[in-house]
Formats: structure tokens, C-alpha cells, sequence
């Protein structure tokens, strides 16, 4: 059984970003009022760079040729030869604006972007900017090692150890799955990599929470699938990629799909292209773009071939939905009277049954309708060939599937993989 070790552990989503201190600096001291000297810095938002490689960032200010750094209590004192480097914050900011908008495209080239500011001692900041790559890609794999490998200085809740969670309650697993769905794309990787759980069990686990209420919850699962045992739980994740009430798990569960490096998993998805019911067909196409096999790229081409030789139903104004009425009421019989009938010497009575009925007549009508537009689900199929292929045909069915057939032979999945491997 595989463990991953985790960090201290905090009680407040709140602080999920919340930069720590874990350098121990044995000389500091609690300020004293100190009087005004010509060799004072004013109070500002500041990063120290510490002797031993630790990194303050929060109010500092100089006094008599030593930094007073104040971070969640009172000021403390730095020696001198503690600090060896300070940054003005609104400095950092202002480079880092600068070198997201000059940052060429790339795996690679992010990669350093995130190194440079965990470095100066930007956690915040390094987390909103693989939060941004994993909202898209949710299994991109620059952005999930960088953050099982660098030292990213945040307090996170402590997760339970599976065997105690089970013999002593789920309180504790119940709230720290609860704060990993509700936390940022990059504190909830963060949050999936301390999980002590070996791969059995967290597969059964979030087999579990794939059917939870909340869509947090569910996406949080598909995405751990993905990450543990993508294989294993391709059905379920195929039946939540089209069937999902909820976009975001949809979108997760088919990126998990994708990280399953499985083709076999685009056939249910290409046979739902055909569904009849035009929504399904839309997030089949949806579905088949987002996990990024280039063998669904020939299915979507010849769908939408199928779509465009479709013609839209004539505008006929504004129909009425249709309605009818409901009965909803009882019936009682009774004994009304007897008819007498005079005979030869005789008399008989036959009685007469009657039959009382109440209730209530209702109105029932379809309030409104919803409907897939023919523009719409050729578009949506033209961003998924988009994204597979990295081209752009428009919605041209034809110069889409001649280029697919005259594509060489020896970088046919080059040009697809390529694309869709920094995505997921």
C-alpha cells in the first residue's frame, strides 16, 4: 500500500491559501517600541527572503537596521543576517502580470512561470495559475506533477486515514471531502494527493461519490477516478459524461475518460452521436472533444455530414404547447328507489341503483419546451473537431473528413495527440 504524506492541517476553508511560516528563527524576538531613526523603512506589504531558504511575506517594516515582520499575531524582530533579500509585493505583482502576458504557449514554459513565483514566495498566486490550466484540464500532467513535487507553503485540512475513518465514523472523511469539492481547482488536487488511501479503496470510495447529491461532490469523484482507476470505472463514467444533470460533471467525468489512454471508450460515445433524443447526441459530441481520441475524430466528421444534410423546421410563429384536462374525482352507488309491479295475486319490488360521482376537472399543459437548435449541435460538433485536430474547417463536413483521409499516415495521431495531451 502506497501512502502520500500530508500537511498541517488547518480548520478553515477560509485559509486555503493562507500562506504558513515554517522557517523556525531562533533569534527572533518580539518588537519593542523602538524611536524614529534615519534608517527606518515604512510599513508595507513585503516578501523576505531568508537566510535558510524560508520565504515571509505579510507587514513588515525597518527599524534600526533590523525587520520587523508581523504575519497573523504580534510583530517579530529579525536579526540582520536573517534576511538577505526584500521585495516590494506590489513589485512582484507587477512582474508577474508581466510575464503571463509575454508567456509563450507551452508545457514547458508554464511550468517555469510557476517555479519562478513559488520562488519569490507567491503561493497564492502560483495556486490561481495551475488552477486556471486544471479548470480546463483537470488531468493535465504538468500541472498535477508540479504540485505533487514543489513545496507549496498552504494549510489544508488533514485527511483520515481510511481504516480509522471506517471504524470510527465518517465525520472526519465526510468534512474533508466536503472542503476538497468546494476548494479551488489546484487546493483540490492539493487535497486529492494527501489521500492515504491505497487504490482499492479510494476507488471504492468515490464509486460512492459519483452518486452523491451535490455536483461538487460528484465531480470531485469523477476527476479521482480518473486519477486511480479510470478503467475499471469507464461505465460509470461513461453513463454520468452523457446523463449528468450537471455541465462540470460531465466535463469531468469525460476528462477521466480521456486519462483512461483507452480508444474503446470512444465507442458508447460515438453510437450516442445517433441518439434521437438531440441532447444526448450534443454531449456525445461534447463528451468525445473533451477526452481527446483522435479515433472519435472520424465519427464526428461523418455526424456532421449527417447534421448538415438536416434542414431546420419551418418558423410556424409562436406554438402553443400542448394541453388536455384531467378528471380526478369518485364514484358512489346507492340505493335510490324500489318500482312495484302489481301481478296476478302477487307484487314484486325491483329496486333502482343510482350512481353518485365527484370530483374535480384540471387543466394540465407542458409549461414550456426545450430544443437543440441545428446550428447549435453543428457547432458544438465543430469545437469538438477543433480540439481533437487542431484545425478548422468550419462546419464543412466534407474538407473535414478528405483532410482526415489524406492526412499522412505517419503523424495521423501526432496531430491529435499533440493537442490534447497538454490538456488533460
Amino acid at each position: 500500500m502506497s501512502r502520500i504524506a500530508f500537511l498541517p492541517h488547518s480548520a478553515t476553508l477560509g485559509r486555503v491559501l493562507a500562506v504558513v511560516a515554517f522557517l523556525v528563527l531562533p533569534s527572533a524576538a518580539p518588537a519593542r517600541a523602538a524611536a524614529p531613526a534615519n534608517n527606518q523603512e515604512r510599513l508595507g506589504q513585503r516578501v523576505l527572503h531568508l537566510a535558510g531558504g524560508g520565504v515571509l511575506r505579510g507587514s513588515t517594516r525597518k527599524v534600526n537596521d533590523r525587520w520587523e515582520w508581523r504575519g497573523t499575531g504580534s510583530w517579530k524582530t529579525l536579526q540582520s543576517w536573517q534576511v538577505v533579500r526584500v521585495v516590494e509585493e506590489r513589485e512582484l505583482l507587477r512582474e508577474v502580470k508581466a510575464r503571463r502576458d509575454d508567456l509563450v504557449p507551452g508545457a514547458e514554459q508554464r511550468v517555469q512561470f510557476w517555479n519562478w513565483m513559488a520562488d519569490e514566495g507567491l503561493y497564492a498566486e502560483t495556486l490561481e495559475e495551475v488552477g486556471v490550466v486544471l479548470e480546463d484540464a483537470p488531468h493535465a500532467p504538468e500541472a498535477c506533477a508540479f504540485l505533487a513535487t514543489r513545496d507549496l507553503f498552504v494549510a489544508l485540512p488533514q485527511p483520515p486515514p481510511m481504516k480509522e475513518a471506517t471504524e470510527s465514523g465518517t465525520d472526519e472523511l465526510e468534512d474533508y471531502l466536503r472542503f476538497a469539492a468546494a476548494a479551488p481547482p489546484a487546493a483540490r488536487e492539493l487535497c486529492l494527493n494527501r489521500l492515504a488511501f491505497d487504490a482499492q479503496e479510494a476507488e471504492e470510495l468515490f464509486a460512492r461519490e459519483l452518486i452523491h447529491p451535490s455536483p461538487g461532490r460528484r465531480e470531485l469523484a469523477a476527476i479521482a477516478l480518473g486519477r486511480l482507476a479510470p478503467g475499471e470505472t469507464g461505465r460509470a463514467l461513461l453513463s454520468h459524461a452523457i446523463f449528468d444533470r450537471t455541465e462540470q460533471v460531465r466535463l469531468a467525468c469525460a476528462s477521466s475518460l480521456g486519462a483512461a489512454d483507452d480508444p474503446a471508450m470512444t465507442l458508447p460515445l460515438s453510437r450516442a452521436l445517433a441518439s434521437s433524443s438531440p441532447r444526448i447526441s450534443q454531449r456525445a459530441a461534447v463528451a468525445l472533444g473533451v477526452a481527446g481520441y483522435s479515433e472519435a475524430v472520424e465519427p464526428l466528421a461523418r455526424h456532421l455530414a449527417n447534421l448538415s444534410t438536416k434542414s431546420a423546421p419551418a418558423a410556424a410563429g409562436s406554438p402553443r404547447p400542448p394541453a388536455a384536462h384531467i378528471f380526478v374525482g369518485t364514484q358512489r352507488a346507492y340505493l335510490q328507489d324500489f318500482d312495484v309491479e302489481v301481478a296476478n295475486g302477487a307484487s314484486v319490488a325491483d329496486p333502482q341503483i343510482n350512481v353518485i360521482t365527484g370530483g374535480a376537472v384540471l387543466d394540465v399543459r407542458i409549461l414550456g419546451t426545450q430544443t437543440v437548435s441545428l446550428r447549435t449541435r453543428r457547432s458544438t460538433v465543430r469545437h469538438a473537431l477543433q480540439r481533437l485536430t487542431g484545425e478548422d474547417f468550419g462546419l464543412d463536413a466534407d474538407r473535414w473528413l478528405t483532410w482526415w483521409n489524406n492526412r499522412p499516415s505517419n503523424d495521423s495521431d501526432d496531430s491529435t495527440t499533440s493537442t490534447t495531451s497538454e490538456r488533460r
